[in-house]
């Protein structure tokens, strides 16, 4: 449970700080990772941490406005 909770307040927090051309979900993974990376966080951490932010409900309006 803690997990989930930081995931979800992570991505909260992002949300403010994300770049503007971030305009998806497989862009917001990369930019992520990335950012984890430069903090000092191992690859496969990051990439585990962020395989759930497809399914964040902001990600899933995106994707339904651009059908």
């Amino acid at each position: 449970m803690g997990f989930s909770v930081s995931i979800s307040y992570f991505g909260s927090v992002l949300h403010f700080l994300t770049p503007p051309e971030v305009d998806n979900a497989q862009k917001m993974q990369k930019y992520c990772i990335q950012e984890m990376k430069k903090d000092g966080i191992n690859g496969l951490f990051a990439w585990l941490a962020t395989r759930s932010i497809p399914k964040l409900e902001r990600w899933k309006k995106k994707a339904y406005q651009k059908k």
